[in-house]
């Protein structure tokens, strides 16, 4: 920075009675903005002295001309410019920074060259000062600003690197030396490939290639090389940075993230996924095979105790009749627990196909196999608002189906029910719902808690306040949690109300 702050200046030499040429001096100090020229004799007095910069930080040229520096400003600054002056007078061109004592706070680079008269001696030496405030401002900014940057970069979790765009290391961050145990220094000037696991480079070469040719950053994963010889697993952003005027990449600037951890979760949450949708599988194929097994021992006895009445005669006993149709409803409920046991195991593993209909065309579709049912036990359904749902036809149907069937049992008595079917899309497009809900006489408080929950849904179901919901809500929870939404209860004074709510994209489902 001083060496371009340095210029040479010649005066005109000779003049008469050690003076400079007035005209000339003037001449001078006028294409000098913000400059002030000074003339000392080796009495370090003042012989000339003018410009707009001298003015400018409260000196008059009167003040000066004829005295001597300790004569103008005290010490200790006078020392330091009679030392400079001195120096200067015995052939030594000086060049240094200065605060005087009437400006503080404007900084002046001073040049401070000898005259050389005509027969080569000195007698005079020309001070220049320039007022460059601005400039030290701005590069006092500058290294504060480098400061901030050094200190972001050090206290990054992340490895912060340049790379030439053949992949040299031209700069490091401090953070290197925690992460990977390697000094800044040791990796600028090497090739980064140098530290790159041999089956991950293909990889690397081609998303190195990608973010030269291309403005967006590009992401890779791969193993880094410790310093201690150990790979661990990184992330890695990179970014080219190119000239503005040529467009011609300079260099790539990068952010690396130590992602072992993350890597061995991720490889451990496959394999549970992978256990999880093995056992899936196997939990249905044993739920498939015990359905089997079960259903025929069931049905023969069904059939046993159909034979039951012919055989007691033209007066039969009420109490064996009563036993037998009491017989033929624990049968007829246990054939429905297995046939529902077996469709919600088969729920988790069941790929989802996403369709869009209407709420009224999935209502009329399951009425047609449940209307009769409906009539008997007196329930009125109505289809109350209609909107388009969107999301696996066969799994909505069945929760539908169950929600109605529900219906049917909704009373401890006789009297009539009325539904209501709601469908309706959220405004923001935040996806959609489907309300189901019953004026019967509602779910015991007792038994609210956990009303969802399979493993307490034998439970519910075995009580004769609530016989029928059972593994019906679980399976229709369950078809909630398949859609990526969820299955909400609102107990109603009386009566009882099942929301389905569902995000938009249903298709992306989870298992």
């Amino acid at each position: 920075m001083e060496r371009a702050e340095r210029r040479a200046i010649d005066l005109p030499t000779g003049a008469s009675e050690g003076a400079l040429d007035p005209d000339q001096t003037a001449a001078l100090l006028s294409t000098l903005a913000d400059v002030a020229i000074l003339v000392v004799d080796r009495d370090l007095r003042y012989v000339a002295a003018g410009g707009s910069g001298l003015i400018a930080v409260g000196w008059d040229p009167a003040e000066l001309i004829g005295r001597t520096v300790h004569e103008v400003v005290d010490e200790p600054e006078a020392a330091v410019l009679a030392a400079q002056y001195t120096a200067a007078l015995d052939g030594a061109s000086r060049s240094f920074r200065h605060r005087g004592i009437r400006s503080p706070d404007t900084v002046h680079h001073v040049d401070i060259v000898p005259i050389p008269e005509p027969d080569g001696t000195t007698s005079r030496a020309m001070v220049v000062a320039r007022d460059i405030t601005d400039l030290v401002v701005a590069e006092e900014g500058h290294r504060a600003s480098e400061r901030r940057l050094l200190e972001l970069s050090d206290s990054s979790p992340d490895m912060l690197a340049l790379y030439s765009p053949e992949g040299v290391y031209l700069e490091v961050s401090n953070s290197v030396r925690t992460l990977f145990g390697w000094e800044p220094e040791e990796l600028v000037g090497t090739s980064s490939y140098d530290y790159f696991h041999p089956e991950d480079i293909a990889a690397i070469r081609s998303t190195h290639q990608a973010v030269v040719d291309a403005p967006d950053p590009g992401i890779v994963t791969y193993r880094l090389r410790r310093k201690d010889g150990s790979y661990c697993w990184v992330e890695v952003i990179g970014r080219a940075l190119t000239d503005p005027d040529t467009g011609e990449v300079r260099a790539i600037q990068c952010t690396t993230r130590d992602i072992t951890r993350r890597h061995e979760a991720e490889l451990a949450l496959a394999a549970a996924n992978a256990s999880l949708a093995a056992s899936n599988a196997e939990l249905e194929r044993v739920a498939a095979v015990a359905s089997h097994d079960l259903r025929s021992p069931l049905a023969t006895t069904r059939n046993l105790l159909d034979l039951v009445p012919s055989r007691l005669g033209v007066d039969p006993d009420p109490l064996v009749e009563e036993l037998v149709d009491r017989a033929r409803r624990q049968l007829d409920r246990m054939a429905e627990t297995v046939d529902a046991l077996l469709e919600l195991a088969r729920l988790g593993s069941q790929p989802l196909t996403s369709q869009t209909m209407t709420a009224g065309e999935l209502l009329a579709d399951v009425l047609e196999s449940t209307g009769a049912e409906l009539a008997s036990a007196d329930v009125e359904v109505r289809l109350a608002g209609d909107a388009v749902i969107v999301g696996d036809r066969r799994q909505l149907r069945l929760l539908l189906q169950n929600l109605l069937s529900n219906a049917t049992r909704a009373t401890r008595g006789t009297r009539p029910v009325r539904v209501e079917v709601t469908a309706a899309n959220q405004p923001d497009g935040s996806g959609w719902s489907l309300t189901v809900c019953d004026d019967g006489d509602g779910i015991p408080v007792e038994l609210r808690e956990g009303l969802l929950d399979p493993l307490r849904s034998h439970a519910i179901a075995r009580d004769p306040q609530t016989r029928g919901l059972g593994f019906g809500l679980a399976t229709c929870s369950r078809i909630a949690q398949r859609h990526g939404g969820r299955l909400l209860v609102r107990h109603l004074d009386p009566g009882v109300c099942f929301t389905l709510e569902v995000p938009p994209g249903p298709d992306a489902a989870t298992t």
